[in-house]
């Protein structure tokens, strides 16, 4: 009933479905919510990272999920108390990124095909995640100012298909400045590789259409990007 009534994005609600099933319905389905206790909440928790060998990160990720149910259990009146509040969860290691070097992005982008020479670059130069480098359209780059515009990312689950959803958050939707290696790349990217017009896409899949892992290796054309009503 919760999952029905949340407000999510096919990729989560499919994140969401998976870890429900996976890691707690084979736990608590036959158990009444008001039965279950903060310790087997403690419990549960320690046991997906020593015998179920989860990730620190995916075993909170997990814990969010189910917290997100009790909440929600708590506030319809359901259950009087959310077992999980004071949970101690697994820390999560700190990682350290560390960036391409100038010569590693250079010969990148020489060995790739010349079409997606551009994308290197312009991911080099901003940081984007593939899923808003492919969801940019020319409407999105303004080369006289320099900037590129993040409004929207091309998304893809096994339901849905391949499809335009908005960032993530609203910290997401921003103006990346450019340098001028990144602008000289795009420019000759959108010369030789991009269809004229605002709605066309910066970066298209070789069959045509916007890129995603799944279009790569589809048939002519791939399905067509959809957005969700």
């Amino acid at each position: 009933m919760w999952r029905a009534s949340q407000p999510h994005r096919p990729s989560t609600a499919k994140a969401v479905a998976q870890h429900l099933r996976c890691y707690a319905y084979p736990v608590w389905e036959k158990r009444a919510l008001g039965a279950i206790k903060p310790g087997d909440v403690q419990s549960w928790i320690t046991s997906r990272t020593t015998t179920h060998k989860l990730a620190a990160s995916t075993s909170r990720t997990v814990f969010n999920t189910v917290n997100a149910v009790f909440r929600a259990a708590v506030r319809d009146r359901m259950i009087p108390h959310n077992p999980c509040t004071d949970a101690k969860l697994p820390s999560v290691p700190r990682k350290s990124i560390v960036p391409l070097a100038v010569e590693q992005v250079r010969t990148l982008a020489d060995e790739i095909p010349a079409r997606y020479k551009g994308l290197v670059l312009l991911g080099a130069a901003t940081g984007l995640r593939p899923g808003k480098l492919f969801g940019l359209q020319r409407r999105h780059l303004d080369v006289r100012m320099a900037t590129v515009s993040v409004k929207q990312q091309i998304q893809q689950t096994a339901k849905h298909g391949v499809y335009v959803g908005p960032p993530k958050t609203t910290r997401s939707h921003r103006t990346v400045p450019l340098p001028r290696m990144a602008v000289d790349a795009v420019e000759a990217h959108l010369r030789e590789f991009t269809a004229a017009g605002p709605e066309s896409w910066i970066f298209t899949a070789p069959q045509g259409g916007p890129w995603s892992t799944r279009t790569s290796w589809m048939g002519p054309g791939g399905p067509p990007a959809r957005r969700p009503a």
